[in-house]
């Protein structure tokens, strides 16, 4: 009698190993044929009781080529644009709307505000915002987003509780920026509200 150490003997390990190869080359060749049945003849699927949305998530086609991600043409910063919109989002949430400006701004960026009164150059943008926020207390800020719109902008919408120091009143200001990105900075903003911000 053989003593049981726990390993199989070698003829065995093989045919589990074999079987495994096996196994998966069949399942392979299933989805293959399952996934053209289905771009042939939906309804055939159906009557061989197969359900469209499992043989979607099985995966593509084995004989579809895998898509890449264009590279980016001559030129264009590696920094994406999503990394730019959701640094500013984070900044701003964290109150560091100041740290974004010095930053993340080009020299010559324009700055428009929504009666269309525009503001260039990175110093000039500053001190704008530096006056608007020496006239209020921002009790609060609440930043959201960033949503795109293609290959170089993106917006946010903000949200500002503040006291006006010139009256004492407390407001809720809200706000929709829409930026344009040139390179890694952004050389425009452009703010959409209403009233008097």
């Amino acid at each position: 009698m053989r003593a049981l150490t726990g390993s199989s003997p070698p003829r065995q390990r093989q045919s589990r190993a074999w079987l495994r190869l096996r196994l998966v080359a069949l399942r392979a060749q299933k989805q293959a044929t399952l996934s053209a049945d289905v771009e042939h003849s939906p309804n055939a699927a159906k009557a061989r009781g197969i359900d469209i949305v499992q043989i979607t998530i099985l995966g593509p086609r084995v004989d579809e080529p895998s898509r890449r991600p264009e590279a980016p043409e001559s030129g264009e910063n590696l920094v994406s644009i999503q990394q730019i919109a959701n640094q500013l989002v984070e900044w701003c949430n964290a109150g560091k709307n100041f740290d974004v400006m010095r930053t993340m701004y080009t020299p010559d960026i324009v700055s428009v505000e929504a009666d269309g009164q525009e503001t260039s150059g990175q110093q000039a943008v500053i001190e704008k915002s530096e006056r608007w926020a020496a006239a209020n207390i921002i009790n609060g800020q609440i930043v959201r987003g960033p949503y795109f719109n293609g290959p170089n902008q993106f917006a946010a919408t903000f949200k500002f509780e503040v006291i006006r120091k010139a009256t004492g009143k407390a407001e809720t200001l809200e706000e929709v920026a829409v930026y344009t990105v040139q390179g890694d900075k952004i050389s425009r903003e452009q703010f959409f509200y209403e009233g008097d911000h």
